[in-house]
């Protein structure tokens, strides 16, 4: 998702991001429907769009139609020999093998079959170090610049081409052209060439000299909202600018003498008011030093869920004896606490050795970070358990962790504001995920370096979570696997002494009186 250019310009990536945006289907079909939906483009502009999904589809159909056709023959090779078609990637475990096996050697047993398996190997051991590095590659360069723009200079003024010559400097501006009709503009725009166009009204000049309020018009692509704001952030530069003076016209009322205007709210004459910024953590206003962080979370309760759906779901499928162990309060404590060391262990990885690796800031306050990790990784497991015990299905797993994630992260409050969410559905269903409290809460303690006490609300909330999705995850293994077993949960082989052999039916039989 990074990649197609929806949260952060393909224009502004570095040339080996844009490179993998590019070939991604989903960069071209949020083309595609950002040309039927938005800017409702010609008919010729939307096939040629769809003729690159069509790309798509002939080179991966050409190349996996070969593939799969020898793989089933392989298969049915295989079924003929009386050999299983499929091999066995995780098999059930021997029940005596956890007979008088205590918490500890469960804990132990449970994590080393979590993160070694070949089926979870690729999701516990590199999916966080893999996703974080691979999130964050196109957001290295922080700022957005670059954005394809087209000027339409009504004015034709001296002023108007001041104006345009100072945007045109702005690094988030790539000027293409400058029309004179807006017809040219906004078939450029239509085409998807231009993002956004900055219109010059007329009389532009005449209001300036005049100290008149005058109003500069933008048309973004609202398919790609980040590069408009964006270019209203490089436009409120230009316009406030202190070689021009335009930022003083818009304070000023019409037919107002400008000095009384300033003098009346404190100002020297000609001195526009000053504006400081300053940023808790993300200095440089980047825009991966602020979204990564925020998703840091989000990845690793993805990934500690599909892990466990992988893992805990088959062993749920076939009896294993780990999972029959956690039908009693030892086992399930120990299920629970190797899933929990595999979630801090990616925290602390996230927040720690990845985060100083790729200059983010993090461990800000490193005592209220570790508290907080402690707490959201029991948080994430309790999740993931109960998640996967309810839901049942690891094939699904998968892509329901990946669809529910982006909106767990904005109903976090993290990238919009909750008061903006108007939905109580939403409100309900947020407050049951580790995130909802987890990522406004590290942004404050291990990005701004808020004191521990700020965070104990997230705290309290994380332990009632732990606690309620536990309470669900041991419900629904009981309602699946069906009563508890002895001992810590996996029943003694029971042996059947021999019997005595039967006695021969002659000496049990009773004689008979021969036929006649």
């Amino acid at each position: 998702f990074p990649f197609t250019g929806f949260s952060y310009p393909i224009d502004a990536m570095s040339p080996g991001a844009a490179l993998v945006a590019e070939l991604l289907p989903l960069t071209h079909f949020l083309r595609a429907q950002a040309a039927v939906w938005v800017l409702g483009s010609p008919t010729p502009v939307i096939l040629e769009t769809l003729g690159h999904l069509g790309i798509f589809v002939l080179v991966f159909f050409g190349a996996g139609l070969p593939i799969y056709a020898r793989r089933v023959a392989t298969f049915a090779e295989k079924e003929r020999d009386g050999a299983p078609a499929h091999i066995e990637t995780m098999p059930r475990a021997r029940d005596e093998d956890y007979v008088g096996v205590g918490f500890f050697g469960l804990v132990r047993r449970g994590f080393a079959r979590m993160v070694l398996s070949r089926d979870a190997f690729i999701v516990f051991v590199v999916g966080v170090a893999f996703y974080l590095v691979y999130y964050a590659w196109p957001y290295r360069n922080e700022q957005i610049e670059h954005v394809p723009v087209a000027v339409t200079d009504l004015d034709r003024s001296a002023a108007s081409r001041e104006f345009i010559r100072t945007l045109s400097a702005a690094p988030a501006v790539d000027l293409k052209f400058v029309a004179t009709d807006p017809a040219d503009a906004r078939a450029a725009f239509e085409r998807q060439t231009v993002d956004v166009i900055v219109t010059v009204p007329e009389r532009f000049a005449e209001r300036l000299a005049r100290g008149e309020n005058t109003m500069v018009p933008i048309l973004g692509n609202g398919a790609y909202p980040v590069k408009t704001r964006a270019l209203q952030a490089a436009l409120t530069a230009v316009l406030t600018s202190s070689d021009f003076k335009y930022g003083d016209a818009a304070l000023v009322e019409i037919g107002t003498d400008p000095t009384s205007t300033w003098a009346a709210q404190g100002f020297t004459h000609g001195a526009a008011p000053s504006l400081t910024t300053l940023n808790r953590f993300n200095t440089i206003s980047g825009y991966g030093t602020y979204i990564v962080p925020l998703v840091a979370p989000l990845i690793v309760q993805a990934i500690v869920v599909i892990g466990a759906a992988i893992t805990v779901g088959q062993w749920l499928r076939r009896r294993d004896p780990l999972v029959l162990a956690a039908l009693k309060p030892s086992g399930f404590a120990a299920l629970f606490t190797a899933l929990f060391a595999v979630a801090l262990l990616w925290n602390l990885y996230a927040q720690g050795t990845e985060f100083l690796r790729a200059e983010f800031p993090g461990f800000a306050n490193p005592e209220g970070t570790f508290i907080l990790l402690v707490f959201y990784a029991g948080a994430c497991a309790a999740f993931a358990l109960g998640f996967t015990a309810l839901w049942g299905r690891a094939r699904t797993a998968a892509p329901a962790a990946v669809v529910m994630s982006a909106p767990l992260l904005f109903a976090s409050g993290g990238v919009w504001p909750k008061e903006l969410i108007l939905s109580p559905f939403v409100h309900a269903v947020a407050a049951f995920v580790p995130t909802t409290p987890a990522i406004p809460a590290l942004a404050a303690v291990s990005q701004a370096g808020a004191g521990t006490e700020t965070s104990l609300p997230a705290l309290l909330h994380l332990l009632a979570l732990t606690l309620f999705w536990s309470a669900v995850a041991y419900w629904a293994f009981q309602k699946r696997l069906g009563g508890a077993a002895d001992g810590n949960g996996i029943a003694a082989p029971v042996v059947i002494p021999p019997t005595a052999p039967a006695a021969s039916t002659t000496a049990n039989s009773v004689a008979l009186p021969a036929p006649r």
